[in-house]
């Protein structure tokens, strides 16, 4: 038994791309993430960048899943009716006025009692491994057509596409998520060696540090010459199988 190691670790980070910069203008993802004695939550969201208020769309659906996965863990609210309720907390959340131009992505990972939920909206990229074993990898970019089927007033539950696995405390969960300013940069095929480095980065540096060690690794990753926005969440569950505890 190694009494040593850290059970969870979880780090997040979202810089301004090039192009806000050069314009500025304003960082159009969001980001949110938290983990407790109930489960871990982490959301990632990117505003479609056409749209006039699409920062207030981005925040607006992260808001909504933090709350909507509180509520769950509290016993607040049926695994049946997440999807529904996050769609209309976002739109709660924005202006009416300001809902036609308020379209963004969302992705997010939650870790609730014995089972994970998995849901995205968009585009962008989501992985999720169990004891090594990759459960579930989705990443939706098109560089050639650009369309992206957001999260907006008018998209509909079937927009999204949705997972939910049974875990036991014994299980490892690792797990990344993030916009597409990162998942166009990811080689197809290559989403468990990104998700590798990313957790061992995140598990080398100590928990003060982690946001900001992730914000520095996305912010270079952007001197490329990429102008988008980049996004990321990264976490790690030691299961007790595996010699934590």
């Amino acid at each position: 038994m190694n009494n040593n190691c850290e059970k969870e670790v979880l780090a997040g980070a979202t810089v301004c791309g090039e192009y806000h910069k050069l314009h500025g203008t304003e960082n159009q993802d969001a980001i949110g993430f938290a983990v407790n004695d109930s489960g871990m939550v982490m959301c990632v969201a990117d505003g479609v960048g056409s749209h006039k208020y699409s920062a207030e769309g981005s925040k607006s659906a992260v808001a909504a899943v933090m709350q909507v996965f509180a509520l769950l863990a509290q016993g607040g609210l049926d695994q049946t009716a997440i999807t529904e309720e996050i769609c209309a907390l976002y739109m709660e959340g924005i202006p009416a006025e300001h809902l036609g131009k308020a379209a963004t992505t969302c992705i997010y990972i939650a870790v609730v009692e014995q089972r994970i939920y998995v849901g995205l909206i968009g585009d962008g990229i989501c992985c999720l491994r169990k004891n090594g074993e990759m459960l579930f990898v989705s990443r939706k970019d098109d560089d050639f057509s650009n369309i992206v089927y957001p999260l907006s007033v008018g998209s509909t539950l079937s927009s999204w596409e949705l997972r939910c696995f049974d875990i036991t405390e014994y299980d490892t969960i690792e797990a990344l998520i993030a916009t597409d300013g990162i998942s166009v940069d990811i080689i197809p095929g290559k989403e468990g060696v990104c998700l590798d480095y990313f957790i061992r980065k995140i598990s080398e540096t100590p928990g003060e540090n982690r946001n900001v060690a992730l914000s520095e690794i996305l912010t270079e990753w952007g001197k490329d010459g990429s102008s988008d926005d980049k996004s990321m969440i990264v976490y790690k569950r030691q299961g007790e199988k595996n010699g934590c505890y």
